[in-house]
């Protein structure tokens, strides 16, 4: 019978040689980011139906309609202008990171 060869350890990639850590940062920046646009989008879709729900509740409840809906939308306003903001933050972080290890890293080198 023969016996089974395990290969050798110089077959293994070896670090800071084989690897390209810039690809490899590439594709983590990749990967974070649909991560958070996945999750900012599932954020998003729960605000926007709670706020269909909260302006049904205020339709049908006729004690306070016009005083709560103008509250709501005011509400409403200043969380989509807030939640712009942070994906506006968040994509122009994760463009300035992809800078550091895209085109411009390569052109360093």
């Amino acid at each position: 019978m023969a016996e089974k060869q395990e290969k050798p350890m110089s077959s293994f990639p070896q670090i800071g040689s084989d690897w390209d850590w810039r690809k490899l940062a590439q594709d983590f920046l990749i990967f974070a980011r649909n991560q958070f646009m996945a999750s900012f989008e599932a954020i998003t879709l729960v605000q926007n139906q709670t706020h269909k729900m909260l302006t049904s509740f205020i339709s049908q409840n006729l004690a306070a309609q016009e005083e709560a809906r103008k509250m709501l939308e005011e509400w409403m306003d200043n969380i989509r202008k807030e939640l712009d903001k942070v994906r506006s933050l968040w994509e122009n972080n994760f463009r300035r990171a992809q800078d550091l290890f895209g085109e411009k890293g390569e052109k360093e080198k």
